[in-house]
């Protein structure tokens, strides 16, 4: 039988200028998908939400792809 296990990853946010995911491989430290642009900081003013909302997308990616977060992050 053959067992694999799911690729460990690190969920990260950036909130310098509005707010940007990245995933990273938790086992080498090297970017997956590099910064993806969530919202501006207007927009959070306008929407409370949407930072948990990004929060919730990304996990939900991750889990399609089969990965497994271990741990979420700010920058």
């Amino acid at each position: 039988m053959n067992t694999t296990t799911a690729r460990k990853v690190i969920l990260r946010i950036h909130t310098t200028c509005g707010i940007e995911f990245e995933v990273v491989d938790a086992v080498t430290e090297k970017t997956i998908t590099d910064r993806i642009f969530w919202a501006s900081e207007e927009d959070l003013e306008e929407d409370e939400e949407l930072e948990s909302n990004g929060w919730e997308h990304f996990r939900k990616k991750i889990a399609e792809k089969g990965w497994e977060i271990e741990s979420e992050e700010w920058s």
